[in-house]
Protein backbone atom coordinates (compact mmCIF):
# COMPACT_ATOMS: atom_id res chain seq x y z
CA UNK A 1 0.00 0.00 0.00
CA UNK A 2 1.19 3.61 -0.88
CA UNK A 3 0.73 6.79 1.38
CA UNK A 4 0.60 10.29 0.77
CA UNK A 5 0.98 13.06 3.32
CA UNK A 6 -2.43 14.90 4.64
CA UNK A 7 -1.33 18.35 2.94
CA UNK A 8 -1.96 16.92 -0.17
CA UNK A 9 -5.34 16.04 0.45
CA UNK A 10 -6.59 18.10 3.84
CA UNK A 11 -8.32 21.43 2.39
CA UNK A 12 -10.13 19.39 -0.32
CA UNK A 13 -12.77 18.39 1.64
CA UNK A 14 -13.83 21.84 2.57
CA UNK A 15 -13.71 23.37 -1.06
CA UNK A 16 -15.88 20.54 -2.70
CA UNK A 17 -18.51 21.34 0.14
CA UNK A 18 -18.39 24.95 -0.24
CA UNK A 19 -18.74 24.09 -3.91
CA UNK A 20 -21.71 21.73 -3.45
CA UNK A 21 -23.59 24.11 -1.21
CA UNK A 22 -22.81 26.65 -3.81
CA UNK A 23 -24.72 24.71 -5.96
CA UNK A 24 -27.40 23.57 -3.88
CA UNK A 25 -28.46 27.25 -3.55
CA UNK A 26 -28.56 27.66 -7.03
CA UNK A 27 -30.62 24.82 -7.90
CA UNK A 28 -32.63 26.32 -4.85
CA UNK A 29 -32.81 29.88 -6.37
CA UNK A 30 -34.01 28.04 -9.97
CA UNK A 31 -37.15 26.12 -8.12
CA UNK A 32 -38.37 29.00 -6.97
CA UNK A 33 -37.88 31.46 -9.82
CA UNK A 34 -39.85 28.38 -11.10
CA UNK A 35 -42.86 28.27 -8.25
CA UNK A 36 -42.97 32.14 -8.82
CA UNK A 37 -43.64 31.87 -12.47
CA UNK A 38 -45.73 29.16 -11.95
CA UNK A 39 -47.72 30.99 -9.63
CA UNK A 40 -48.12 34.36 -11.66
CA UNK A 41 -49.02 31.98 -14.77
CA UNK A 42 -51.22 29.21 -13.60
CA UNK A 43 -51.39 28.13 -17.48
CA UNK A 44 -47.73 26.84 -16.92
CA UNK A 45 -48.93 24.23 -15.23
CA UNK A 46 -49.98 22.46 -18.48
CA UNK A 47 -46.49 23.15 -20.08
CA UNK A 48 -44.51 19.68 -20.16
CA UNK A 49 -41.69 21.88 -19.86
CA UNK A 50 -42.42 23.37 -16.46
CA UNK A 51 -42.50 19.86 -15.25
CA UNK A 52 -39.29 18.60 -16.61
CA UNK A 53 -37.63 21.15 -14.63
CA UNK A 54 -39.05 20.20 -11.76
CA UNK A 55 -38.00 16.84 -12.19
CA UNK A 56 -34.95 18.31 -12.72
CA UNK A 57 -34.36 20.57 -10.12
CA UNK A 58 -35.32 17.29 -8.03
CA UNK A 59 -32.62 15.21 -9.54
CA UNK A 60 -30.19 17.61 -9.19
CA UNK A 61 -31.09 18.15 -5.93
CA UNK A 62 -30.48 14.34 -5.04
CA UNK A 63 -27.38 14.58 -6.61
CA UNK A 64 -25.94 17.24 -4.49
CA UNK A 65 -27.44 15.43 -1.50
CA UNK A 66 -25.20 12.43 -2.95
CA UNK A 67 -21.98 14.59 -3.54
CA UNK A 68 -22.06 15.63 -0.12
CA UNK A 69 -22.19 12.23 1.66
CA UNK A 70 -19.21 11.07 -0.39
CA UNK A 71 -17.55 14.21 0.73
CA UNK A 72 -17.83 13.64 4.11
CA UNK A 73 -17.44 9.69 4.22
CA UNK A 74 -14.54 10.22 2.27
CA UNK A 75 -13.12 12.82 4.98
CA UNK A 76 -14.34 10.75 7.86
CA UNK A 77 -12.41 7.99 6.17
CA UNK A 78 -9.29 10.05 5.87
CA UNK A 79 -9.11 11.63 9.36
CA UNK A 80 -9.47 8.07 10.48
CA UNK A 81 -6.35 7.13 8.30
CA UNK A 82 -4.27 10.38 8.82
CA UNK A 83 -4.57 9.44 12.72
CA UNK A 84 -3.81 6.01 12.15
CA UNK A 85 -0.85 6.52 10.15
CA UNK A 86 0.94 9.94 11.23
CA UNK A 87 -0.25 12.53 9.13
CA UNK A 88 -0.24 9.82 6.19
CA UNK A 89 -3.79 9.18 4.09
CA UNK A 90 -4.02 5.66 2.08
CA UNK A 91 -3.57 6.35 -1.69
CA UNK A 92 -6.53 4.81 -2.21
CA UNK A 93 -8.80 7.28 -0.22
CA UNK A 94 -6.96 9.70 -2.64
CA UNK A 95 -7.90 8.58 -5.61
CA UNK A 96 -11.19 8.64 -4.27
CA UNK A 97 -11.21 12.52 -3.25
CA UNK A 98 -10.13 12.84 -6.86
CA UNK A 99 -13.16 11.19 -8.04
CA UNK A 100 -15.44 13.14 -5.92
CA UNK A 101 -13.76 16.30 -7.33
CA UNK A 102 -14.06 15.21 -10.66
CA UNK A 103 -17.42 14.34 -9.93
CA UNK A 104 -18.17 18.03 -8.43
CA UNK A 105 -16.82 19.55 -11.31
CA UNK A 106 -19.29 17.10 -13.63
CA UNK A 107 -21.91 18.20 -11.51
CA UNK A 108 -20.79 22.23 -11.96
CA UNK A 109 -21.36 22.00 -15.84
CA UNK A 110 -24.45 20.16 -15.25
CA UNK A 111 -25.99 22.48 -13.14
CA UNK A 112 -24.60 25.34 -15.65
CA UNK A 113 -26.43 23.75 -18.32
CA UNK A 114 -29.41 23.84 -16.30
CA UNK A 115 -29.51 27.54 -15.65
CA UNK A 116 -28.85 27.93 -19.37
CA UNK A 117 -31.94 26.40 -20.74
CA UNK A 118 -34.45 27.47 -17.51
CA UNK A 119 -33.43 31.01 -18.59
CA UNK A 120 -34.40 30.38 -22.06
CA UNK A 121 -37.79 28.70 -20.71
CA UNK A 122 -38.33 31.34 -18.23
CA UNK A 123 -37.79 34.18 -21.52
CA UNK A 124 -40.22 32.23 -23.30
CA UNK A 125 -42.71 32.42 -20.41
CA UNK A 126 -42.87 35.92 -20.28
Amino acid sequence: MSYTHVFNIGSKHLKLLKLVNFYEKEVDLLNKLLEDLLKKNKKLYSIPEAEHFQNLFIVHQNHIDDLRHSINVNKLMTDKDVKFNAGNVNDTLVDQNVKIEKEVLSFEKSVMELRHDFKKFMLKCI
